[in-house]
């Protein structure tokens, strides 16, 4: 699983904001408005709080730390806001391999989300709570609090928070290496966010649930589910999920030798997209299949 796990939606989620503006540039859109914004109104912490989460959903690790560098310290911030900076910006550190700072904001996004659960008692804290020990370690932990959470509100019909919760009871079993129950969690997320307009989870629900299908070595489920995402997508390239779902649908078509598939899959990756983990999957594929022959 690349670091760091997807987890909740956090306190703002921007794919809801921007359903209900009549814009096609989601963050072309809540940046116009965070600069017309009065700097530390409520307005401009919702509106920040969009664009962060735009930022996580579209894995730009780099925008989010440069964005709450100039934050972090303020102790004059709200405590709601305060705890969200926390969370994003240890889990982006992390993502950069700047584990040691990723722990220190970790422990106080911990905190704070703990404090917040007890005042306001939002199962989504208690997801967040549970992403951040899985994250950091304490996978047992996190299981535990995912449980608890699951059945203290086990009628609840919030898409999200269901989306959320077996997403992230998938992930420690996949930790685990129980692809199998992972990949039943992952079905159930995804079913919980069909029906809904985010478009997004949707797309990451489908690739997740392919990746441990091709990991538990049922790879025409993988496949399957793969090509389902990649045309959720509609073929648009720019989405930073396109250019790694291809590549692990190349290397799926790989391992079941369907090699000629695979070249074709593995000519359409802009490795410009990719990052430094995919990208030497990519440079692995490219030298393995360098010598298929297409008919």
């Amino acid at each position: 699983m690349p670091k760091p796990a997807y987890s909740s939606e956090h306190f703002s989620d921007h794919e809801q904001y921007c359903l209900n503006q009549a814009a096609e540039n989601c963050l072309e859109l809540i940046s116009n408005n965070l600069l017309q914004a009065q700097p530390k109104s409520t307005n401009w912490y919702k509106l920040k709080s969009y664009q962060l989460d735009y930022f996580y959903d579209t894995l730009n690790y780099n925008q989010i730390i440069k964005q709450i560098e100039p934050l972090i310290d303020d102790e004059s911030l709200p405590s709601v806001f305060k705890s969200q900076l926390y969370f994003y910006y240890a889990k982006a550190l992390n993502a950069s391999d700047n584990n040691e700072l990723a722990q220190v904001y970790a422990d106080k996004a911990i905190a704070k989300l703990e404090d917040m659960y007890q005042a306001f008692e939002n199962p989504l804290r208690l997801v967040e709570l549970a992403n951040l020990h899985y994250v950091f370690g304490n996978k047992e932990l996190a299981y535990q609090i995912l449980l608890s959470v699951g059945n203290r509100y086990s009628k609840s019909r919030d898409a999200i928070f269901n989306f959320e919760l077996n997403s992230n009871k998938a992930n420690v079993l996949h930790a685990w290496g129980d692809f199998n129950k992972a990949a039943k969690f992952r079905k159930l997320a995804l079913d919980w966010i069909s029906n809904s307009d985010h478009q997004t989870k949707i797309i990451i629900a489908q690739g997740n649930l392919a990746r441990t299908y091709q990991l538990a070595g049922k790879y025409e489920l993988a496949i399957n589910y793969y090509l389902a995402s990649l045309s959720y997508m509609d073929g648009k390239e720019s989405n930073v999920h396109y250019p790694i779902y291809l590549l692990r649908l190349a290397e799926t078509h790989m391992q079941m030798g369907n090699l000629a598939l695979a070249v074709e899959n593995l000519k359409q990756v802009n490795k410009q997209g990719l990052k430094a983990g995919h990208l030497a999957l990519y440079t692995k594929l490219d030298s393995a299949l360098s010598n298929v022959k297409i008919k």
